[in-house]
């Protein structure tokens, strides 16, 4: 006769003990020789997870694999279907079945995960609720997940020089996490206070997005900002929101550099003196930045010195600064006054005094007008020399003759008188009795007061006479003070010792 026995299966390989006694009826039914056996009950399969951690590292979702065995042992098992219930217990939430099919040994299922910035975050799974199998040796395991990735601006100040009319700003993503497609939200903000920098003045107003895919390997991306150089001006650029992503560094300040201003000094202010001696002087404008190139515009405006008379050239013009130049001139001429003649009358009373006339600046180009755009040119007045004495004295047989000058007026350029004498005989001034002496006397830029000539009017010649005269001449860089007119150029005598 057969007889059945329940059986169980366990994750283990079970034994059954059998054994039979007592046989009914007594006398009739005996024990034979084998009255025990055992019953060998296999290995249950069992699910479990192929590791106890698993790393997610920048994805965002955990992929875990389950495997099915015979029992606890390591070879896999196929036969049927099994299935067991996963569960996120902590670091997120989420459920689902697992199956492992008839013919497989394992699956994989994947979970959800979320990157947090600054650290890394964990998420615990578990197995429950298995069916057509047993729980096997791993039933819960933790997911690792890295920090989120944080985009960032430059913490620092980015500073726009002048020559640069672009603001290039650098987004940085930091490495921890590169596995999600980001999109990085950012706008221009005006600045606050006098320096503050404003949209469609100082720079081109940006409310703008990029992407920045997982498959990209760059750890920076660029955008450009278009600016104008004013006075000085600060703006920010503000990162609003990162998609799949975190905001570090939120935001950076941009400082567009001034524009140098272009002026006269304060030093000019009180005008500046010039001679009029027939050259080119040049007026210096300065520039407080050498970066960069500028321009700038001039004009000439007569004032009681009138143009071409006191002062030539174009009345406007434009001057140019390089780079690393502070300086640039503008040119006037000054023309010369026309040379005096000695003995004649030839005093210019509407010369007299300071003539000036103003210089204006306008429409700078990479640059701005500085505190003093304009300033005024004086042109001093000629110099006016004066006769002053004439005087005699005998040395030695000899007459020696001293005519003395003086500078009268305005010590601006150097000029010179030139002066032709005659020394003659027998109270005539008949050039062929007549020693000629030709003489200059020169005062240097800024110099002043009497100098005098001597010569000898009785040399060794044979002539012998008694009157000197001044008969020709020239003032170069100046007029006759009217002296030499009445007394220097009239004939002087010698024999009474006359004095002029």
């Amino acid at each position: 006769m057969n007889i059945s026995v329940p059986v169980t299966h366990t994750a283990s390989t079970n034994y059954i003990y059998v054994s039979i006694s007592s046989p009914t009826p007594a006398g009739v039914a005996v024990l034979g020789t084998l009255t025990s056996t055992v019953i060998t009950a296999d290995p249950a399969p069992t699910l479990t997870f192929s590791s106890d951690a698993v790393n997610a590292g920048g994805s965002s979702s955990a992929t875990i694999t389950v495997q099915r065995y015979l029992g606890f042992s390591s070879t896999p098992y196929s036969t049927g279907v099994s299935s067991a219930t996963w569960t996120i217990t902590s670091g997120g939430s989420g459920s689902g079945t697992v199956t492992v099919g008839n013919g497989a040994t394992s699956t994989s299922f994947t979970i959800p995960v979320t990157h947090y910035p600054g650290n890394t975050s964990t998420v615990y799974v578990s197995l429950t609720g298995f069916t057509g199998a047993l729980a096997g040796q791993v039933t819960s395991l933790v997911v690792t997940v890295d920090p989120s990735s944080s985009v960032s601006l430059n913490a620092s100040l980015l500073e726009i020089p002048v020559g640069s009319n672009t603001a290039t700003l650098t987004f940085t993503r930091d490495a921890s996490h590169t596995g999600d497609d980001l999109t990085v939200f950012y706008k221009t903000v005006n600045g606050t206070g006098a320096n503050g920098g404003l949209a469609g003045t100082d720079y081109t107003a940006v409310t703008s997005s990029f992407s920045w895919l997982a498959t990209d390997p760059a750890s920076t991306k660029t955008v450009s900002i278009p600016v104008t150089h004013r006075d000085g001006r600060l703006f920010t650029v503000q990162i609003t929101s990162v998609t799949n992503g975190n905001i570090g560094v939120s935001t950076e300040s941009v400082l567009v550099d001034p524009l140098p201003t272009v002026s006269f000094t304060s030093a000019q202010q009180g005008g500046v003196l010039v001679a009029r001696q027939g050259e080119t002087v040049t007026i210096p404008v300065t520039r407080s930045l050498t970066a960069g190139t500028s321009t700038v515009n001039y004009t000439l405006t007569p004032g009681s010195a009138t143009n071409p008379a006191d002062f030539s050239g174009s009345l406007t013009g434009t001057i140019s600064f390089a780079n690393g130049a502070a300086t640039s001139n503008i040119s006037v001429t000054i023309p010369n006054w026309v040379s005096a003649t000695v003995c004649s009358s030839n005093k210019d009373p509407a010369s007299y005094g300071n003539k000036t006339f103003t210089i204006t600046l306008s429409s700078p180009t990479g640059a701005l007008l500085g505190i003093y755009p304009s300033m005024t040119v004086f042109i001093a007045p000629p110099s006016l020399i004066d006769f002053r004495t004439f005087t005699t004295a005998v040395v030695g047989g000899h007459t020696m003759v001293t005519y003395s000058y003086a500078r009268a007026t305005s010590a601006v350029g150097a000029v010179t008188v030139n002066v032709r004498a005659l020394a003659c005989g027998f109270h005539t001034c008949d050039t062929s009795q007549a020693s000629v002496h030709n003489f200059s006397i020169t005062w240097a830029d800024g110099e002043t007061g009497v100098k005098s000539y001597t010569y000898d009017a009785w040399p060794d010649t044979g002539v012998n006479g008694d009157s000197a005269t001044i008969t020709a001449g020239s003032y170069v860089g100046a007029y006759s003070g009217g002296r030499d007119i009445s007394e220097a150029c009239n004939t002087s005598w010698l024999d009474n010792g006359y004095q002029g």
